[in-house]
């Protein structure tokens, strides 16, 4: 599934604030590959 900002991300309550149709290392170590980054409220 493709992202664009300001879209809802796949958690339902996230803000997605970058997107790329490219994957690119993310997480732990950069031990995955995203698409998309989001952002979630705290509290």
């Amino acid at each position: 599934m493709e992202y664009e900002c300001r879209d809802s991300g796949q958690s339902g309550v996230g803000t997605v604030f970058y997107a790329s149709k490219a994957s690119f290392k993310c997480g732990e170590n950069g031990a995955s590959t995203c698409n998309y980054l989001e952002v979630a409220p705290n509290g």
